[in-house]
């Protein structure tokens, strides 16, 4: 899950990012805190970027360019490297991809630390820059705020197998994902998404601009911006199954990959549903308001008003 959401979680903890609740460094940048799920005590805090890789391994990067990785549980520490300039997470392959001051990419085995692969950057990094890890791709985006909009710094590509730099002309003109029953297809000169057939091919219908679509069981799920639900819809047609306007889904962690979603109504009553094949199933009505929040069954965690945390049992 993306470093920038406030509340995330792992087996048995519930991480916070944050400002020091004591204010006793606040010029330090982020403070990431692990609450125990059982009793809500502390279990572990630390300053700097972090990233949850599975569930028992976290990624700190802090202000001083080090890197560290840390046992999720015990927060015992693994290994650590320095002069990091940027770096990512892929879970899925047990890697943590760094770009290091000098311009090097390397990916490190997230277990041991060990070199895997290295490669070069070759455009400016600037001041600052960020890696993005895709199934095939790694990109590394560099930025500056001495740069102006119209003119951003330069991209690089790099073959994930590899680590070997890609030619930007070399890339397809399109994204391509499995999105179950279908293809769910992205040009990069557009933003709207195509469906397409997965035998032949052949476009089915496209998407209002800006929307994304995910498989849920023989439904495809529409949503866009801030992961504010559309619609349930027939992946082959396009045709609404459940209208889901007003409804946000939940962020999920976890083996249970249960589709809530959120709806405050105009009651000011906060309504938590599950998503079903063709219907919303209200399982209940949380106390009070909620903002950001983040299921792993059987638990929910959202931010509630007066800077607090509130944690409530759901099983849906």
């Amino acid at each position: 899950m993306s470093q920038d959401h406030p509340i995330r979680t792992l087996p048995g903890l519930i991480v916070v990012t944050g400002k020091s609740f004591d204010h006793e460094a606040p010029d330090e940048g982020d403070v990431v805190t692990a609450l125990d799920t059982a009793t809500g005590q502390e279990r572990w805090r630390v300053n700097g970027k972090v990233d949850l890789a599975g569930d028992d391994r976290v990624v700190v990067r802090q202000d001083d360019h080090s890197l560290l990785v840390y046992e999720a549980d015990s927060f015992r520490l693994r290994w650590q490297v320095t002069d990091v300039h940027a770096s990512a997470v892929h879970a899925q392959t047990r890697a943590v991809v760094a770009v290091a001051n000098d311009g090097r990419i390397i990916e490190h085995d997230l277990d041991s630390g060990v070199v895997r692969k290295l490669g070069r950057v070759t455009v400016p990094l600037g001041d600052g820059a960020s890696v993005h890890i895709e199934d095939s791709l790694i990109v590394v985006r560099p930025w500056s705020p001495r740069e102006p909009m119209e003119s951003p710094l330069e991209s690089q590509f790099f073959s994930r197998k590899s680590l070997e730099p890609i030619d930007p002309q070399d890339l397809p003109s399109q994204l391509r994902l499995n999105c179950g029953l279908v293809i769910c297809s992205y040009a990069t000169d557009e933003d709207r998404m195509s469906i397409l057939d997965r035998e032949s091919g052949g476009l089915l219908w496209r998407s209002r601009p800006g929307q994304v679509g995910v498989p849920m069981g023989g439904s495809l799920l529409i949503y866009e911006g801030e992961g504010f639900a559309q619609a349930l819809t027939e992946p082959r047609t396009g045709a609404v199954r459940v209208d889901l306007a007003g409804w946000r889904i939940l962020p999920t962690r976890g083996p249970d990959m249960v589709p809530l979603v959120i709806h405050a109504g105009p009651d000011g009553r906060i309504r938590l549903g599950v998503l079903e094949s063709n219907w919303v199933r209200v399982v209940g009505v949380l106390p009070v308001e909620v903002t950001r929040c983040v299921y792993r069954a059987p638990l929910l965690a959202c931010s509630v008003p007066q800077q607090q945390i509130g944690v409530w049992r759901i099983a849906p």
